[in-house]
């Protein structure tokens, strides 16, 4: 339960990143997602490059 103005705040945050560009490697609770569709259709911020990548995935338009 969000019980002052910072929580909603911190709440806000995730959200909106998950929204955007989806999890970092250190959320956990989203280590497996799967998607059902392309990055550049699942995230408001569009391609999205697997961390870690090398140069080539960087470019890799697909």
């Amino acid at each position: 339960m969000i019980n002052s103005s910072a929580e909603v705040r911190q709440y806000l945050i995730e959200a909106l990143q998950l929204d955007l560009v989806g999890a970092t490697p250190e959320q956990v609770d989203y280590i497996e997602e799967i998607i059902d569709q392309a990055p550049s259709k699942q995230y408001l911020t569009g391609f999205l490059v697997l961390y870690g990548a090398s140069v080539e995935q960087h470019a890799n338009n697909s």
